[in-house]
């Protein structure tokens, strides 16, 4: 007997099952007899709803792979980068185990209600580490993609005047981690570029701190923690302008 799909959910149903052998409209040679049986509670497999949060989870499992590829010239095998899943309460936790030439490390993702968010938060993780740019794109294009769904674009009206995309400086994080690293003329860490944020009045105050030039600054007071850092990245930007 065929197992669970993954997926997958049983439904009951109501109706002509379509598992019955029917021939004709009266007494058939069939499963039942006459018409009586036609319309009866059978099951059928459905998709199960995806979570609300795995349409905004970006794709670090892939972005980690195409890493390591590039750096080692080969796609990690199941040994060299696996996921261990355990569930715990509220649901499942995934640990990204990565031994590959230089890096070796472990690190357990957060809690999420599905197997492929929780690898994907392990992933995260991972990749944040070793390759911190590449992360913050992923994350950036992530919810770039959401907000446009949520909002797509009006068609494009003959004469009419463009108006400034809200979402252009989601990635002022992403294009100062690329920024910085070639300022530093190695591969930029969480160490090297540290974002602290302070309840003030009117919002959010975030600052931004990097350490291997020795430098802080302040962004301007926003609505909540991600505009808050946007903030501060773009400032730094400005004031890096002419170093690169």
């Amino acid at each position: 007997m065929m197992g669970p799909m993954m997926g997958w959910e049983p439904e009951m149903m109501y109706g002509p099952d379509p598992g019955a052998n029917f021939k004709g409209k009266g007494k058939g040679k069939g499963k039942g007899k006459g018409k009586g049986n036609r319309f009866a509670p059978y099951q059928q497999w459905t998709k199960k709803p995806r979570p609300a949060g795995a349409a905004l989870m970006p794709n670090f499992k892939g972005k980690l792979s195409e890493f390591l590829s590039k750096k080692y010239k080969h796609t990690p095998s199941n040994e060299e980068l696996k996921f261990e899943v355990e569930r715990e309460a509220g649901g499942l936790v995934a640990t990204c185990i990565l031994n590959m030439g230089d890096n070796q490390m472990t690190e357990k993702g957060e809690c999420q209600p599905e197997r492929k968010m929780a690898e994907q938060s392990a992933a995260g993780k991972v990749l944040e580490l070793i390759d911190l740019p590449t992360h913050a794109l992923a994350v950036s294009a992530k919810e770039t993609e959401a907000a446009n769904a949520s909002n797509p674009a009006e068609p494009a009206t003959p004469g009419a005047v463009k108006s400034p995309n809200p979402n252009a400086s989601n990635d002022a994080k992403s294009k100062l981690n690329s920024r910085l690293m070639k300022l530093k003329k190695a591969p930029l860490t969480k160490a090297d570029c540290v974002y602290t944020n302070n309840q003030v009045e009117g919002g959010v105050q975030a600052q931004c701190e990097v350490v291997f030039r020795g430098e802080t600054y302040v962004g301007e007071v926003k609505p909540d923690r991600k505009q808050a850092e946007q903030s501060v990245a773009e400032i730094i930007l400005l004031a890096l302008e002419d170093e690169v």
